[in-house]
């Protein structure tokens, strides 16, 4: 049996170092890069952490460019590093409704829970940063970018504050599809879900869910979406005019063998997790009692 354990770690700990998409990354976030991003296009990441979602897309599709946007110092610097030799733009900015700066809360041990809002729920003293913000619209128009094919944002609660940024090019049906998240972090930012479908039903845009196992399209929002549970959304640009609705569950079929990988490596990372937090409380502990 303990043999087992230990045979189970040992994977799991090869299958997280060579493939840290698997542990990183949603599965059906994976199935929407397959589905809705093509040789070619131009792709934004706001919200780029330390650029996994980046690399799954390169994986899978050679886009035109992608424009990773991360206002955090270390992780801009580690994405620069990364990407040297592809076709990713990193801009070390925060997105927002507007340009300027922003004070940021920065975790250094969980940096994907950094954001512009503070979020007393985590109950963890953040890195206080000050960081330089700038708008889509104004971004585009300084870099004569016409168009987005896909924007994925994950800001940890400014989705929306992204999005009214976004307004010029939203008006122009100039992005095609946008993925984002919602969550906890809403609540923190004042904002609501419905907030954003209502912002982007203006623009004709059509409304999935991205569930584990299919992308279940929300034909009207209802009170029991706003439920501040993490997930994610596809929001796809609709024709122009027309009273376009989501027909149709779009199943995901993802293999037995990658299912099991994926939750082998999000193990490991949980447990890496954990080990490195009781070494951290441990050190602690030795050098208060040596002092």
């Amino acid at each position: 049996m303990i043999h087992y354990v230990f045979l189970s770690l040992s994977l799991a700990l090869i299958i997280a170092q060579n493939t840290p998409i698997l542990a990183s990354i949603q599965v059906e976030e994976l199935f929407v890069i397959s589905k809705f991003i093509k040789k070619g296009d131009i792709v934004f990441d706001v919200g780029a952490n330390k650029g996994d979602w980046s690399t799954a897309v390169l994986q899978q599709h050679s886009p035109k460019s992608i424009y990773a946007f991360e206002p955090i110092p270390p992780l801009a610097t580690t994405l620069r590093s990364l990407f040297c030799n592809q076709p990713v733009h990193i801009f070390q900015l925060g997105v927002s409704s507007h340009q300027g700066t922003s004070t940021f809360d920065y975790y250094p041990d969980a940096s994907e829970l950094s954001g512009i809002y503070n979020r007393p729920v985590l109950q963890k003293k953040p890195t206080v940063l000050t960081i330089d913000v700038t708008s889509l619209d104004l971004f585009c128009n300084q870099h004569q970018i016409h168009g987005i094919d896909f924007l994925k944002i994950d800001t940890e609660g400014s989705e929306f504050d992204v999005l009214r940024g976004s307004t010029e090019l939203l008006k122009k049906k100039a992005i095609k599809a946008i993925q984002f998240e919602y969550g906890g972090t809403y609540n923190d930012a004042k904002t609501t879900l419905q907030n954003v479908f209502e912002f982007l039903s203006q623009f004709g845009f059509i409304f999935y869910k991205m569930n584990k196992t299919e992308l279940r399209p929300i034909h009207t929002f209802t009170k029991e979406l706003e439920d501040y549970e993490y997930v994610n959304y596809l929001a796809i640009q609709g024709i122009p005019g027309a009273d376009v609705q989501p027909i149709a569950v779009v199943q995901i079929a993802i293999p037995v063998w990658y299912l099991l990988l994926n939750r082998i490596a999000r193990g490991y990372t949980k447990i890496k997790a954990l080990f490195l937090t009781f070494v951290d409380h441990l050190k602690k502990k030795i050098n208060s009692a040596v002092a």
